[in-house]
């Protein structure tokens, strides 16, 4: 009897034999079968079989089409599993094994298992999501949709991430070199006061340029402040707190108008404020302190003297007289000659000197959470500036003594102050597995004061920069004292309401349907005063 592993080879030998076919001139032998089993070491070997089951971890639901594999040697065995998240791998070696199952959208996963000599083994996975960036998600007025689905120009804006790295204090500074042909064009240096908005350039000479304000889907009114006489510009855009918005949508062309009719002429900044996310409540406080300034580099002023010509002859000045002034234009026309040139400048001397640093701060709390059912985000902070306008003290020595000892009043002191509380509510509502109920709400309570400027004439600009370059009466200003300037106080105050409500309701997948309003109202008070002797 031959021994197991000799008896192997014999059938090896035979084998080939007949393959390689009968000698020439012989005759064949008769085919023959032979059924040799093989070793039982040999068979068990690679008799395993795994089995298992890939399921969501969230949901316990199978996941199809998931791969597992294993590496044996250096080959790879592997399987894609069946609708019911299950797999088999056959020809497994014995021994400890590692399998690795992955799909797309899920974290992948492995486990080391150990298989025996004969039999079958289980391992199941359950796998995670993973948290992938697959699509932008654009606002418009048709809703969310992903940005390869549309074909507007949109410039889309991450406003959360900027105002948490970045000292933003209006929405105006999110939207400065960050959308592609959006220009934020700053106006004046005051405090509160509101920069132009241009998408695309000017469209109008006319009519107003300013952008369409869409805010969680209800338009927002950004004309300018009504009634206000203070020469300088505000609207109401700047009221909405940066920290409670999540992004910013900027639809260009003529796209715009196409969604949002005639009124979008101009463009259509789209704002959506912060939602809650269900889980536990996530509190967040912020405090913020700094200060402004102007930066200063205000040109001074010039003054020429000279004598006057009378036919080409130059007249004396009379003893004790003052010289005229003579000009650039009236020295080039042959008019005058100039002798003599003074320099002044109010802007930086300490009796007119209008500027000085001035505190800021800014305080917060957020919170957002909620249930499946109902998600929720609130917040509220409070927001105190102060301009970079003070009163000189040469000046508020002047006046004190005019008023007997009375020094001027803080507002007088420092004309240029922002008080600004804001609060926020957002409500998400699962009425249903295919509607939701979305509500948001913000309230804004604005106190502003600004120095008395722009176009008058006994304005602070016009004051210093027609001035003449030389100390006159006044401390170099034209007419008035920078004091009596700071003395006429302009404050405008705003309580605002602005919400939204959106019900959406999906009966297929492919069919949305959204029931939306809202409603914008402000109450708003302006007031120039100068008391008498003030």
């Amino acid at each position: 009897m031959l021994h197991p592993s000799r008896r192997a080879v014999a059938v090896a030998l035979l084998a080939l034999t007949s393959l390689a076919g009968p000698a020439r001139g012989a005759t064949p032998a008769p085919s023959r079968t032979f059924n040799v089993p093989l070793p039982s070491e040999t068979r068990a070997r690679f008799a395993a079989v795994i089995k298992g089951r890939v399921t969501e971890r969230e949901t316990g639901q199978p996941i199809q089409a998931a791969s597992v594999s294993a590496v044996v040697g250096t080959s790879r065995i592997g399987a894609l599993t069946d609708a019911n998240g299950e797999y088999t791998l056959r020809g497994a070696p014995a021994g400890s094994l590692r399998l690795t199952v992955s799909r797309i959208g899920f974290t992948p996963g492995n486990q080391v298992i150990t298989v025996p000599a004969d039999g079958d083994v289980t391992a199941d996975f359950a796998l995670t999501r993973a948290a992938l960036r697959l699509e932008d998600v654009v606002t418009t007025a048709t809703g969310e949709q992903t940005r390869r689905e549309i074909g507007n120009a949109v410039a889309s804006v991450k406003a959360d991430s900027i105002a948490r790295t970045q000292p933003v204090t209006n929405v105006s500074e999110m939207l400065q070199a960050r959308a592609s042909g959006v220009q934020v064009i700053q106006t004046q240096g005051v405090l509160g006061s509101s920069p132009n908005i241009r998408i695309r350039g000017v469209s109008s000479l006319s009519l107003s340029n300013e952008p369409l304000i869409v805010v969680d889907g209800a338009r927002f009114s950004n004309e300018n402040e009504p009634g206000n006489i203070s020469g300088v510009r505000i609207n109401r855009l700047s009221t909405l707190d940066p920290d409670e918005i999540e992004s910013i949508d900027v639809i260009k062309g003529p796209s715009a108008a196409a969604l949002y009719g005639t009124a979008a002429a101009n463009g259509v900044v789209v704002i959506t404020t912060k939602k809650g996310r269900a889980g536990s409540t996530n509190w967040s406080a912020f405090a913020e302190s700094g200060i402004t300034q102007m930066p200063g580099g205000y040109p001074a002023n010039y003054w020429s003297f000279g004598r006057n010509l009378v036919n080409g002859v130059p007249v004396a000045v009379a003893a004790g007289a003052t010289p005229p002034h003579c000009t650039l234009a009236a020295a080039a026309q042959k008019q005058c000659v100039i002798d003599s040139a003074t320099v002044y400048n109010p802007w930086t001397d300490p009796r007119s000197n209008p500027f000085g640093n001035g505190p800021t701060m800014q305080l917060g709390v957020q919170a957002t959470g909620g249930s499946e059912k109902i998600r929720f985000f609130v917040s509220g902070d409070h927001t105190g500036e102060t301009g970079p306008y003070r009163m000189p003290a040469y000046e508020v020595d002047r006046i004190a003594g005019l008023r007997n000892g009375a020094r001027p009043s803080s507002q007088e002191l420092r004309p240029n102050q922002l008080h600004q509380t804001s609060l926020r509510a957002n409500f998400t509502f699962d009425l249903a597995p295919n509607a939701t109920l979305d509500i948001a709400s913000g309230y804004q309570d604005r106190d502003l004061w600004t120095p008395f400027d722009g176009t008058f004439f006994a304005g602070l600009s016009n004051q210093l920069f027609s001035a003449p370059g030389y100390l006159t009466r006044t401390n170099g200003t034209a007419r008035e004292y920078v004091g009596d300037i700071f003395g006429v106080q302009q404050r405008t105050t705003l309580e605002r309401f602005n919400g939204t409500a959106a019900l959406n309701w999906t009966p297929f997948s492919a069919i949305q349907v959204t029931a939306q309003g809202g409603v914008d109202n402000g109450n708003a008070h302006n007031q120039q005063t100068q008391l008498p002797g003030q």
